[in-house]
């Protein structure tokens, strides 16, 4: 009792409670085994229960876990209260992963206390449907407010997950789906049970021995403050420290207050809100990125009919394939076509004449990529989208083909490519497409939050320091390579220098198409994304002017040139 004063005090809303398994009552003293058989032909266990409340769980939870125990051979005898000896079918070290039920007594003391409770259950080999039901059941009866499974597995998996998830929505209480990690049934679970789901981050122990308390705090506030999560799932940080328990109310003091800083508050956890957005904005947005792409096949193709025929093709075939109720089709074509009509159109305009200040077309371009990021934005401003229960699709198909298009497209308007094909190859510049196309590669490897292990040891430092220097942090591929390559590509196409523009160009989009893919995390809010983008555009600036610097100074003279 005191233990859960003390977390009250120190800002702690709720209290996880995991479910009693006969290996935790046994490993606990709770169960008591014997030496004595269960009957006279030796066969099976006796165990006995000192505790006749603990006893009446059990007695309950076999008899509805179990249902046709009754007509299979016992292998366990538990003795513990006046109702008389519990038959279990199995002896208990191979049902050692069983639950038996929420302890009632630490439920009601924390709610007493103004705690929630929070399931913690698992999903043991061989659970039935009466096993599935009954565990729900118990936890909605001991007053959890939400469920959280333990382990890899969902309860019900594999067969009994869509069971699972109806039993659990029925019961009013919401779903905890932990992000970064991999639960079979996870995304089962998160579809049928919207929109009571929460967000949840953890840091898992064998972490948490690695980390001190404030590396633990800043990242549950990066949680909660750039991706939507709802519950963090606090673990003590150190249990070897000299008094655990005021280690443990220190480090969710310092969470609250940190938390507070961004101006978050720790309260009872939540489910997302049903997002009811206008119908005719939804139309109107549907409407911009079909202009958009009609546009882009006019810079790809110089024709004028093309206008009408692509816009008539693309915004007809939207509405008729239904993609204004799955727009995530049409999310990826508008972020496609954003930042490579924005590089294409204005290059060529340069080209042709017209405002040749690179900064100005800095902002442009970077304007045009960002109104298609907020496209693609409200085109997934959706329920399933903001606990990712969807996601966008083609992600690395976004990172990887604008970059192409915009470099094989420089290179054809200023040569003939069957002449350039069949030219000599020039060592420099074969070296550089080689340099280039790795790092295409390798930034395709980098996308996605399913590669974290391709982060170096040095960017995993570059990324804290710039986490707590900056209200967010923007994106490395962004500030430090994109959008410094932009500056020197409208320096050159500015001066007149295209030696290398389609090259560097390509390299250039790769800024462009990451702002872009910033606003397709949905679960981020979109204030942050917006930040997160003008930060990286604000660095990249600065970053790009000592490139341009450096370019203007050594590679602008014949005698300089860069091959």
């Amino acid at each position: 009792k005191q233990v859960l004063i003390r977390l009250q005090r120190a800002g702690a809303t709720s209290v996880a409670v995991q479910e009693d398994t006969f290996a935790d009552l046994l490993s606990s003293g709770r169960l008591v085994p014997t030496s004595r058989p269960m009957n006279s032909d030796g066969e099976g266990q006796l165990f006995l229960c000192p505790d006749p409340a603990l006893a009446k769980q059990i007695r309950r939870a076999v008899q509805n876990r179990f249902p046709k125990g009754a007509e299979s051979k016992a292998g366990t005898t538990i003795l513990g209260d006046s109702e008389g000896p519990i038959l279990v079918p199995g002896r208990l070290s191979d049902l050692a992963k069983f639950g038996v039920g929420l302890d009632r007594d630490v439920c009601g003391l924390a709610r007493r206390l103004g705690l929630e409770v929070v399931a913690r259950l698992g999903n043991p080999p061989g659970a039935t449907e009466a096993y599935v039901r009954d565990a729900i059941q118990d936890a909605q009866a001991a007053g959890a407010s939400g469920v959280i499974f333990s382990a890899d597995q969902t309860l019900g998996w594999r067969d009994l997950v869509k069971t699972g998830a109806g039993l659990l929505k029925e019961s009013g209480m919401w779903y905890g789906t932990v992000e970064f990690v991999q639960q079979m049934g996870d995304s089962l679970y998160k579809e049928e049970m919207l929109p009571n789901v929460v967000r949840v981050h953890s840091v898992l122990p064998v972490e948490m021995d690695r980390m001190n308390p404030s590396e633990a705090v800043g990242r549950y506030t990066l949680a909660a403050s750039e991706r939507n999560v709802r519950a963090c799932y606090l673990r003590a940080p150190s249990p070897i420290s000299p008094d655990p328990v005021q280690t443990y109310a220190e480090f969710v003091y310092s969470l609250n207050r940190s938390l507070a800083k961004k101006g978050l508050s720790a309260k009872p956890a939540h489910p997302f809100q049903e997002v009811n957005a206008f119908p005719l904005a939804r139309f109107g947005v549907l409407l911009g990125v079909s202009t958009f792409v009609a546009w882009f096949g006019m810079v790809l193709f110089a024709r004028a009919i093309w206008i009408l025929c692509v816009w008539f093709v693309v915004f007809v075939s939207a509405v008729m394939a239904g993609l204004y109720d799955d727009p995530r089709y049409l999310a990826l074509l508008a972020a496609l076509a954003f930042p490579t009509w924005a590089m294409l159109a204005l290059f060529s305009a340069s080209r042709k004449g017209g405002k040749n200040d690179w900064l100005f077309l800095y902002c442009l371009i970077s304007g045009v990529s960002i109104v298609g990021g907020l496209h693609v934005a409200a085109l997934l401003s959706d329920l399933p989208f903001m606990i990712q229960a969807k996601q966008f699709l083609g992600v690395k198909l976004a990172h990887f083909l604008p970059p192409l298009v915009v470099a094989v497209y420089l290179t054809a308007e200023q040569a003939n490519l069957r002449e350039l094909l069949s030219s000599a190859v020039r060592w420099g510049g074969f070296l550089l497409t080689i340099v280039v196309v790795g790092a295409l590669g390798y930034m395709l490897i980098r996308t996605g939050n399913d590669a974290p292990s391709q982060v170096s040891g040095l960017e995993l430092k570059l990324r804290s320091l710039l986490d707590r220097l900056l209200p967010v942090r923007p994106r490395t591929k962004e500030f430090l390579i994109g959008h410094p390559i932009m500056v020197l590509a409208l320096t050159m196409l500015t001066r007149g220098d295209r030696r290398l523009l389609p090259l560097i160009g390509g390299v250039a989009a790769i800024g462009q198409v990451s702002m872009v893919n910033t606003f397709a995390h949905l679960h981020t809010p979109v204030s942050a994304s917006a930040l997160r983008v003008l930060l990286g555009l604000l660095i990249g600036l600065v970053l790009g002017w000592v490139v341009r610097a450096i370019y203007l100074r050594f590679f602008t003279s014949p005698q300089r040139a860069l091959l």
